[in-house]
Order: structure tokens, then sequence, then C-alpha cells
């Protein structure tokens, strides 16, 4: 899905099958317009704890979304005790 497939379905924490760290995923902002529809915030957070550790950065870092072109990102599933995704 895309980046914006998502948001339109509420979903805020994605990731790329490819990415080298099972830990990774980017959680997404969703604004929500008077129109009542969501649209993809320009900030996100990309967690990434044990790669980040390793480099020495911040965890979450901040960062810009630019372009949707990919439709190749998978939604994060719930885990125990996270609030709603």
């Amino acid at each position: 899905m895309t980046l914006s497939e998502a948001v339109r379905r509420g979903i805020t924490k994605v990731r790329k099958g490819s990415w080298g760290f099972a830990d990774a995923y980017l959680e997404l902002t969703i604004v929500d317009i008077s129109d009542g529809k969501r649209y993809l915030g320009p900030w996100g957070k990309l967690y990434s704890p044990q790669e980040q550790q390793i480099l020495g950065v911040e965890c979450p870092q901040q960062v810009l979304i630019v372009g949707d072109g990919d439709a190749d990102w998978d939604e994060i599933e719930k885990e125990a005790g996270d609030e709603a995704v």
C-alpha cells in the first residue's frame, strides 16, 4: 500500500519488508481536516532502536516524508499495550 492509502485506512505504523532491522518502522502523522478526510502529514517518526543505537542517534528520529510513489509499505500489527493503530 502507499502511505496515503495507509492514512486513509487510519494506519499509523508501517514498514518495508526490505528493511534490514526487524524492529524498524515509520510512524505516520495523520492530519484530520474539517472535511472529515485524513491526510498524510509532512513529518513522521522513524523507529529503529537497534540500528539507531549502533549509529549513536536518537530514537525516534523525526523525518520529512517526501513523495508517496512506493506501494510496498506494510502495516505494523498492534502490540499488546500499544494504543490503537
